[in-house]
């Protein structure tokens, strides 16, 4: 009998061995599946990561082609800016020039009024003295001819 409960025993230490041995290998093959689903993810989130490291160099390029573009930008404004005042300011000068220019025209214009006024008066002025100078030439005759009647009455 003693023989019986060693195999007895022995039977079931088999028995224990086996269902650890069997758990075991399930929980082997358990892990064995969760190593192969952690690299699986791995090298998902490996290439997630390549590719977002992809997406950010693209758009570095992208930010530093549109600092490149904008720094050009700035330059042309700087220059229209500076064209504009330029213009601006030839602008002011040269309405200050024709500011002076209608001035000059408008003291020459006066000035040719009063010349032309002038000449109107000198003309009369002319016109009055040659019509008195005309005068006095008839009366210059006539008073030639009557001291020549007076000589040639004294003479007689």
């Amino acid at each position: 009998e003693q023989l019986k409960e060693e195999i007895h025993l022995k039977d079931q230490g088999l028995v224990r061995e086996h269902f650890d041995h069997m758990r075991v290998v399930k929980e082997k093959d358990a892990l064995k599946d969760e190593v192969a689903r952690v690299k699986k993810q791995t090298g998902q989130a490996e290439e997630t990561i390549a590719g977002f490291r992809t997406q950010v160099a693209e758009l570095n390029a992208v930010i530093a082609e549109a600092d490149t573009e904008m720094a050009r930008q700035r330059k042309e404004r700087e220059i229209v800016v500076n064209e504009r005042d330029l213009l601006g300011m030839q602008l002011i000068r040269r309405n200050e020039e024709l500011g002076l220019l209608y001035e000059k025209i408008r003291i020459h214009e006066s000035m040719l009024k009063k010349g032309e006024g002038q000449y109107e008066d000198a003309t009369n002025s002319v016109a009055n003295l040659k019509e008195t100078l005309g005068a006095l030439r008839r009366q210059v005759s006539e008073l030639h001819g009557s001291v020549t009647n007076v000589a040639s009455i004294r003479k007689e």
